[in-house]
């Protein structure tokens, strides 16, 4: 008879804890915001964004986060709720979109 004895040392085995987020812009309409916004995740600094764009943020802890698509000019609006929320799922990269439309 083989026996067979393992141990961990009385530690917990903890996986991944961040995500990444894909962040994509569309803008459409007359009189459009040719020089882009700026995207906040929390109270982070913001990041530029083009208005019709993607930008990836990686190693962000798994949870919610608030978006804050800002930046644009007076005739622009963001479709839907802004901010937002997204929440980030380990080794996982989580799109959200923001759509917004220009008019004259």
């Amino acid at each position: 008879m083989i026996g067979l004895t393992l141990s961990c040392d009385d530690e917990d085995v903890v996986g991944p804890l961040t995500g990444s987020l894909a962040v994509t812009t569309a803008t459409s309409g007359t009189n459009a915001d040719v020089d882009g916004y700026t995207i906040q995740i929390d109270s982070e600094q913001p990041a530029a964004i083009g208005s019709s764009a993607t930008v990836q943020f990686s190693d962000l802890t798994v949870g919610d986060h608030t978006l804050l698509l800002a930046g644009l000019a007076p005739n622009c609006t963001v479709a839907g709720e802004n901010p937002r929320t997204a929440i980030i799922t380990a080794e996982v990269t989580t799109p959200a979109s923001f759509e917004v439309t220009c008019s004259e």
